[in-house]
């Protein structure tokens, strides 16, 4: 498993809507690759962190943008990853590297 950050600064909407999706899935074109694993308010910041892995071998590169999305008509949600893969892969940067944060719009 790759470990991953998402950060946002529309704190409100994320947190609430990723408080649902904890251990919740992660799906790159709607393939489950990973999971949740934590989310948490960086309230000095204005920050909502998400963390999560994702499956070895799913590569991501540093354009990676994640986005909220319903997975069933009942309202659970899932974080959906799109963009290029393109290199440097996330797995392959430092674990404190910048580019392994993604942004979610």
């Amino acid at each position: 498993m790759v470990a991953v950050v998402l950060r946002s600064t529309t704190a409100g909407a994320i947190l609430e809507a990723t408080r649902e999706a904890a251990d919740n899935t992660v799906r790159v074109a709607g393939v489950k690759v990973g999971r949740v694993t934590d989310i948490k308010a960086d309230r000095q910041n204005g920050l909502v962190i998400v963390d999560l892995v994702v499956n070895h071998g799913t590569h991501l590169g540093p354009q990676t943008e994640a986005d909220i999305a319903l997975e069933t008509l009942l309202g659970a949600k899932y974080i959906r990853l799109k963009g290029p893969v393109t290199q440097p892969y996330l797995e392959d940067l430092p674990s404190n590297d910048a580019r392994r944060t993604i942004p979610v719009e």
